[in-house]
């Protein structure tokens, strides 16, 4: 399953804007009649989207697209009516989990395979559930691997591309002194520490439900493994391992006393920020590192998406292609540095760098069960025990599915 919608989380500041005439937009399909009324957010990258729409509008067929800073409010009371003022919405994580939830997405699965082929659709764009397309995600944002490119050169230590060679790495920094805590990551209780407890145990290969069902499964060998992974890296962390969110990350790479860390891609040009870091020019991006040798990246896709509702009135042969349009390789390749975009090598910033390499190493997208959260939720405090003493890993994986099984039959997921 395919990625919080951070609205165009990677746009902006970040990557750098730019200002897109629509005149290379040419429209791909033609005979269309009737109208298409989209809702998206108001960012530059959804204006440059909107354009390669709205060049269609021609010959017959109307193309309305509103951009509101009011997205998720918006989308989510139009899916839900009886029937939706909208044909196309763009969503991320957050409320396509909510609107699958309900019921109220349209699945596409039938459009994807008729052009497939035209539109050269690739597979990190496709948002499913199960064996059903509901979406086609155009950018990411997902938590990749950040390291000190001067001290790694300096001791002769590869890029590590999974985390045997991240522990490896942080031993070899800690026992020449290369800087006070080798490793850091967003380990804090509750939401932070569930999510790298989900990076690493999705690279292993578990699974948290039974499949097709809200059944826990995440009581499991490959969850016994992430709890190690997991417990081996804080001992190179800072004795303040399980207080740290991602500000802190941030901070310590600035401040130069980290040198390997999971960070969120929207963090890299923070880097280079000369006015608050030390380390300008000195960190490096990669993929996220993998369980294991030619396992997946250890980090999830957290994308935007384009859906439609179940309860649509316009044509949804019309509305996709129109999707199409926005999200073919002519649109992105337009405006390179104006998104991370889910199309391979189309970005071309340094800082999207880790995001490229970890969608090109099969990164998944953030699980979209609406009973995930649960799941989430149970793990986040459950995990934290554990890292601090207070649980063995049995009993924290015990505890952490009896939470989510009680959650999930009060709120009828399970009976």
């Amino acid at each position: 399953m395919h990625r919080v919608s951070f609205s165009a989380l990677v746009c902006g500041a970040a990557l750098g804007l730019l200002t897109i005439s629509p005149a290379w937009a040419e429209c791909g399909f033609s005979g269309r009649t009737g109208t298409v009324n989209v809702l998206a957010n108001s960012f530059p990258v959804l204006d440059h989207m909107a354009s390669a729409m709205k060049a269609c509008a021609k010959d017959g067929l109307t193309v309305n697209v509103k951009l509101t800073s009011q997205l998720k409010e918006e989308v989510e009371q139009a899916f839900n009516s009886g029937a939706s003022p909208f044909d196309l919405a763009q969503v991320g994580t957050g409320s396509f989990t909510t609107l699958a939830a309900n019921g109220s997405l349209q699945p596409i699965t039938d459009l994807v395979l008729k052009y497939k082929a035209k539109y050269d659709i690739q597979y990190p764009m496709l948002i499913t559930i199960g064996k059903e397309v509901y979406g086609i995600a155009f950018q990411t944002n997902l938590q990749h691997l950040f390291y000190r490119k001067d001290l790694l050169e300096q001791h002769k230590i590869p890029v590590p591309k999974t985390y045997a060679e991240v522990l490896a790495a942080a031993k070899k920094l800690k026992e020449v002194g290369a800087v006070e805590n080798p490793f850091s990551a967003a380990y804090k209780p509750g939401w932070d520490l569930a999510n790298e407890f989900t990076n690493i145990y999705l690279s292993e290969g578990g699974k948290f439900f039974a499949d097709g069902s809200a059944e826990p499964k995440f009581q499991s060998p490959e969850a016994l493994k992430t709890l190690a992974t997991m417990k081996d890296l804080v001992s190179y962390m800072s004795p303040n391992a399980l207080g740290l969110a991602t500000g802190d990350v941030t901070t310590a790479f600035q401040q130069g006393t980290t040198a390997l860390g999971i960070l969120w891609a929207t963090r890299a040009a923070a880097m280079d920020d000369a006015k608050v870091s030390k380390v300008a020019g000195k960190v490096g991006f990669a993929a996220a590192p993998a369980a294991d040798i030619g396992a997946p990246a250890a980090t999830t896709q957290f994308w935007d998406a384009f859906v439609m509702p179940r309860s649509m009135k316009g044509d949804r042969e019309t509305a996709f292609l129109l999707l199409m349009e926005a999200t073919k390789l002519e649109t992105m390749k337009a405006a390179p540095d104006l998104a991370n975009w889910l199309r391979p090598g189309i970005s071309t910033s340094d800082y999207a760098k880790g995001v490229q390499e970890s969608v090109a190493a099969q990164a998944p997208g953030f699980p979209t069960e609406p009973y995930f959260s649960l799941a989430l939720a149970a793990l986040g405090q459950q995990v934290g025990d554990y890292l601090a003493g207070r649980k063995t890993a049995e009993q924290a994986l015990a505890e952490a599915t009896r939470a989510y099984t009680q959650s999930a039959k009060e709120k009828g997921f399970l009976k």
